[in-house]
């Protein structure tokens, strides 16, 4: 009985019924991304992200809880599949994908093994950078004096912190703005993941 369509407003099997959906608020292409997302969940670990004795307990439960993620139940699973169907079943419909067409380039790179998004990409190519750049800012330093041979004061050894300053600032100001844009993108990206 759980598995029965709705009567009156509120028409769709409530399992696979986006959390608009049951709220009866606006339908949009991410509404069925959501239930695609479900369908995907279920073929893959054989479960739903909600169960619940009633379709009332369903309806409740999709409206005000986080569904479970599939790693609960496959513990061993890709983190990016688990990341992208995490992705198709948000909540928020904004924070969803937007369009078949970007789902669609999501699955591809999870197929591909690579992160969901290229943003992500460019955030670790840009960090691979700036450690290079400190490994060859690093090596570049003057070899300090040899304290048997002269009687020159030993040179202080530079702070990381000074050293990172310096690397920093030695980058052009356009890849210095891409950067700290990556970071910020990266940052709020984090509180969602941490929030989520």
């Amino acid at each position: 009985t759980t598995k029965l369509t709705f009567d009156g407003s509120r028409l769709g099997t409530p399992q696979y019924m986006s959390p608009e959906r049951c709220k009866n608020k606006e339908i949009t292409p991410a509404s069925d991304i959501y239930s695609l997302g479900v369908l995907l969940y279920q073929a893959i670990c054989g479960r739903l992200p909600y169960e619940a004795a009633s379709p009332v307990e369903l309806v409740a439960k999709i409206t005000g809880e986080d569904p479970v993620r599939i790693t609960e139940y496959l513990p061993n699973l890709p983190s990016n599949v688990d990341r992208l169907l995490a992705h198709m079943l948000d909540p928020n419909p904004k924070a969803r994908p937007q369009s078949a067409r970007a789902l669609a380039a999501m699955i591809e790179r999870v197929l591909e093994g690579l992160p969901l998004v290229e943003e992500e990409d460019a955030a670790a190519k840009a960090m691979q950078n700036l450690r290079r750049q400190l490994e060859r800012e690093s090596s570049h330093r003057t070899p300090e004096p040899n304290s048997s041979t002269t009687k020159t004061p030993k040179a202080k050894a530079v702070p990381l912190g000074a050293r990172l300053s310096r690397a920093w600032f030695g980058l052009s100001r356009g890849f210095r703005v891409a950067l700290a844009a990556i970071a910020l993108c990266a940052a709020g990206a984090g509180i969602g993941a941490g929030a989520w």
